[in-house]
């Protein structure tokens, strides 16, 4: 069912878009996908606009970008996408860009300034004591600031960050006391307490 399904996308890429490059990623990729998974994808083609198609293909949901092939050099553009697979690279660029994204991912990411993660960790700050207005502009940055604070987390430890999912597998694995803190502050019942243990937390790193 798997290459089946892998085989109508990749058709559909090539006879909609004219796609000769086709790079799978995500959770399809890494083979950890649900029933509720996207697939993601990443292609390259001869036109001039970065297109999106969110198609649903044998009932599933399509999450594929379409670039000009003018833009299939810069790889740290595409760290998104490391540990993807290769299912079409008729202009034999795909393999370039994912040899590319690898040396790129194990250089690591640019590493921020003693002065940028300060500036994070008073973002963090200041931004958690104004959520406790509990106003709808305090509400807005409780969840901005949630949303945020991974990123940050990730930022501050000079690591990749490579979205919600993969990050809170690392810290699953990694971190113990980082996850623990995570999965009780994006409760939906989380209390006030919960939220100031995970910002004090990643201040302190």
């Amino acid at each position: 069912m798997y290459n089946e399904y892998i085989e109508e996308v990749k058709k559909y890429l090539i006879n909609k878009y004219k796609v000769h490059t086709i790079v799978l990623y995500g959770s399809y990729a890494k083979g950890n996908f649900t029933d509720e998974s996207d697939i993601d994808i990443l292609c390259f083609y001869e036109g001039y606009e970065k297109l999106h198609d969110s198609s649903i293909i044998m009932d599933k949901q399509l999450d594929a970008w379409i670039y000009p092939i003018t833009q299939s050099r810069k790889a740290r553009d595409y760290i998104h996408i490391h540990g993807g697979q290769l299912i079409l690279d008729n202009r034999y660029i795909g393999e370039r860009l994912l040899n590319d994204i690898e040396e790129e991912y194990n250089k690591g990411p640019k590493i921020k300034t003693d002065e940028e993660k300060e500036h994070l960790r008073n973002w963090l700050n200041k931004m958690n004591e104004r959520t406790k207005k509990r106003d709808i502009e305090g509400n807005f940055r409780y969840h901005w600031m949630l949303k945020d604070s991974i990123e940050i987390y990730f930022n501050i430890k000079d690591m990749w960050y490579l979205g919600p999912k993969e990050s809170l597998k690392w810290l699953y694995f990694n971190d113990e006391k980082g996850y623990d803190l995570f999965s009780k502050a994006l409760k939906i019942e989380a209390s006030e307490a919960d939220v100031d243990n995970l910002i004090k937390y990643i201040i302190s790193l």
